[in-house]
C-alpha cells in the first residue's frame, strides 16, 4: 500500500495508491493531522474492498465500485486549476509618474500603484499578481490601519533613529492632525485626499488656537512642517507594508510657498553692550548670583560668536575633545550626525584660545568646559532663561542664541570670506543652507549701486535751465522789431 506523502507544487498532502494497474493520486488536504486520519479511513476502505473481491465471484462489479470510489476522493481533494489565463500587465501612469496596474475584482476596478524605481515595481508586481491568482478579493480589502494606530507604529519605529526632542515634535504635530481628523469623524487612511489636506491646512492657517502667543493661525513654514510629517507617516507605511497603494489617495503633498526670514545678528555696539554688561546692571541687583553666573555666561556668548557652534555643542564640549596645544576641538554633540556621520573637527582662533584656556587649565579630563562648578553639564532651559534676563537689562529685544551663530556668520560674510569657507566654518551639508548669508557682505554690489553718474541725474543744480527755442514766426517778429504784437497774440 502507498504511503502519505506531501505534493511541493499542490502544497498539501497525498497518497498513490494503484487500482487495475494504473496509479492514482488522492490529494488529502494542506494539514497533516487531518491528512492522516484521512489516509486512514481511505486504507482500511481500500483494504476492505479487495477481501471482498477475493470472496466475491462478482470480481468486476467489485472492481467497479472501487474505481468509483476513488474517483470520487480525487473530486474531492482535486487541487482548483488557476482560472485567470491571462494577468494584468505592469503599466507606467504619465500623471501619478510612476509604475502602476490595472485589477478588476466584482466588476470593479481599482489602480495598485507600485513606485517610481523600475526593479522595486517589478517585484511589488509579481507579490501582488501571486495575491491576485490566490485571492482577489483581499486586494481591494487590504490590512486594515487606521491613521492613529499606523502613527503609533510610525513613533516606535524611529524612537532609536531620531533625538527624543525630534520626535517629541514629530508627535506634537501628527497628534494636530490626529484630532483634526477625529473631529471629522475620519478613521480611514482610505479617505485622506487632497480635499482634507486643503481643509487642514486651512485650518492651521486661520483657525488653530494658539495658547502662548494669543492668536489664530500658524505661519506658512510651520504648515509645511505639519505637511512633511503626515507624508512621512504614509510613506513610512508604504515601505513597510502596514498599508498598501490601494489604501492611500494621495500621492503628492503641495507645500506652502514660505520665504525664508533675514537671519537677524548682533551688530558691534550691541555685541560691545553685552561685553559690558557691568555697566548696565542695577546697584540693587543680586551681586552674588551676578558674579557666578554673568561671567560664565559671558564666556560662552563670546566663544558663539568666534566659532559659530550651536549651544547644545557648546554645552557638550569636554576637556578631552579639545587639543589645546594643536588648536582644534572635537564637536560630539553633532546635529547633522545622522545625515553626515563624519567626526567633525574644527580650528580654534586666537580669540577661542584666549576664552578656553582658564577653563581647559581647571577642569579635569571628563568634566564639562562649560559647566557648573563640580564640571557637570548645565541644561540648555536653565543657560537660555540666564540669557534671556541679561538681554532683557541690556535693551536687546529678538536674539537667542541661534543669532549668535548667526552673527557669526554675518560678520565673516560682511568680512569678504567666501561662502564655502562660512559653510566648513558652521558644518552644514549643504552650501544651501549658508546660502542665506550671501546676501550681506556684497561689497561689489554696494559698489555699483552707488555710481556717481546715477546719483547725478536727480541731484539739484542751481545754474538756469536752458533759453526755450523760439517757433518761426516770433524769430520773423523779432527781425522786423515789433515785439508786442507777438505778445499781445500769444496771450
Amino acid at each position: 500500500m502507498a504511503g502519505l506523502n506531501y505534493h511541493k507544487k499542490a502544497k498539501q498532502f497525498y497518497f498513490a495508491p494503484i487500482v487495475e494497474g494504473k496509479r492514482l493520486t488522492v490529494y488529502l488536504g494542506k494539514d497533516e493531522e487531518q491528512a492522516k486520519i484521512a489516509y486512514r479511513e481511505y486504507v482500511s476502505k481500500i483494504k476492505r474492498h479487495k477481501k471482498k473481491l477475493k470472496k466475491n465471484s462478482a470480481k468486476k462489479t467489485a472492481e467497479e465500485k472501487l474505481s468509483g470510489m476513488i474517483s470520487q476522493l480525487e473530486k474531492q481533494h482535486r487541487k482548483p486549476k488557476d482560472t485567470y489565463p491571462c494577468l494584468p500587465k505592469m503599466l507606467f501612469h504619465l500623471s501619478a509618474n510612476q509604475y502602476c496596474v490595472n485589477i478588476s475584482v466584482n466588476r470593479k476596478r481599482r489602480t495598485i500603484y507600485l513606485g517610481r524605481g523600475k526593479e522595486a515595481a517589478v517585484l511589488q508586481y509579481h507579490e501582488y499578481m501571486a495575491r491576485y491568482v490566490k485571492d482577489r478579493k483581499s486586494l481591494l480589502k487590504g490590512p486594515y490601519m487606521t491613521f492613529k494606530k499606523l502613527v503609533e507604529l510610525y513613533l516606535e519605529n524611529i524612537k532609536n533613529r531620531v533625538t527624543s526632542t525630534t520626535r517629541k515634535g514629530y508627535a506634537s504635530n501628527l497628534r494636530v492632525f490626529c484630532d483634526f481628523l477625529s473631529v471629522h469623524k475620519i478613521t480611514e487612511i482610505s479617505r485622506i485626499d487632497i480635499e482634507l489636506i486643503d481643509r487642514f491646512r486651512y485650518y492651521l492657517l486661520n483657525e488653530k488656537e494658539l495658547k502662548i502667543r494669543k492668536r489664530n493661525g500658524v505661519s506658512k513654514s510651520t504648515v509645511n512642517r505639519y505637511l512633511t510629517n503626515i507624508k512621512s507617516v504614509l510613506n513610512w507605511g508604504l515601505e513597510y507594508g502596514k498599508i498598501t497603494y490601494t489604501n492611500v489617495k494621495i500621492h503628492k503633498i503641495r507645500k506652502e510657498p514660505a520665504k525664508r526670514p533675514v537671519p537677524r545678528f548682533l551688530c558691534k555696539e550691541e555685541i560691545e553692550r553685552i561685553l559690558h554688561y557691568d555697566q548696565y546692571i542695577s546697584r540693587y541687583a543680586n551681586k552674588s548670583a551676578i558674579r557666578t553666573t554673568i561671567p560664565q555666561l559671558i564666556g560662552m556668548v563670546k566663544f558663539m560668536i568666534v566659532t559659530g557652534r550651536r549651544i547644545q555643542e557648546v554645552l557638550a564640549l569636554k576637556k578631552v575633545d579639545i587639543e589645546i596645544e594643536q588648536g582644534y576641538y572635537v564637536v560630539t554633540n553633532d546635529k547633522t550626525e545622522r545625515t553626515n556621520p563624519v567626526q567633525k573637527i574644527f580650528h580654534l582662533n586666537d580669540a577661542a584660545l584666549e576664552i578656553i584656556r582658564p577653563l581647559y587649565d581647571v577642569r579635569k579630563e571628563g568634566e564639562y568646559i562649560f559647566g557648573d562648578t563640580y564640571g557637570k553639564r548645565l541644561t540648555t532651559r536653565a543657560v537660555g532663561q540666564r540669557f534671556k534676563r541679561l538681554l532683557s537689562r541690556l535693551g536687546i529685544h529678538g536674539v537667542a542664541f541661534k543669532e549668535l551663530r548667526h552673527t557669526f556668520a554675518s560678520h565673516m560674510r560682511m568680512a569678504g570670506e567666501p561662502i564655502e569657507n562660512i559653510r566648513d566654518h558652521l558644518g552644514h551639508t549643504s552650501v544651501k543652507t549658508t546660502e542665506i548669508y550671501a546676501h550681506i557682505g556684497e561689497n561689489h554690489l554696494k559698489k555699483s549701486i552707488n555710481n556717481p553718474k546715477m546719483n547725478e541725474l536727480v541731484k539739484y543744480r542751481a545754474s538756469a535751465p536752458p533759453a526755450r527755442e523760439k517757433s518761426p514766426e516770433q524769430k520773423a517778429c523779432d527781425s522786423a522789431g515789433n515785439t508786442s504784437d507777438v505778445l499781445h497774440y500769444g496771450h
